[in-house]
């Protein structure tokens, strides 16, 4: 299971979370995002390594921008 970290800036309510989750959540091979409104920060599990453009593209999607991001194995 890979595990990236996303910092999503412009979230300002628990609809832009919703959002931001089921776009993250159509990517192939997400299983799972848990995103912290205070923070912006979004874990993501998925089953294999995706490219940080898709999560950036997926989120851009949705109206709001990519601060920054990480993946673990």
């Amino acid at each position: 299971m890979e595990k990236t970290i996303l910092i999503i800036e412009g979230m300002s309510c628990e609809g832009c979370v919703s959002r931001v989750k089921s776009s993250l959540l159509q990517l192939p091979g997400v299983e799972n995002v848990e995103i912290d409104l205070n923070t912006g920060q979004a874990i993501i599990l998925s089953s294999g390594e995706i490219d940080l453009k898709a999560f950036e593209d997926a989120v851009k999607k949705t109206g709001y921008s990519l601060r920054g991001g990480e993946q673990n194995g």
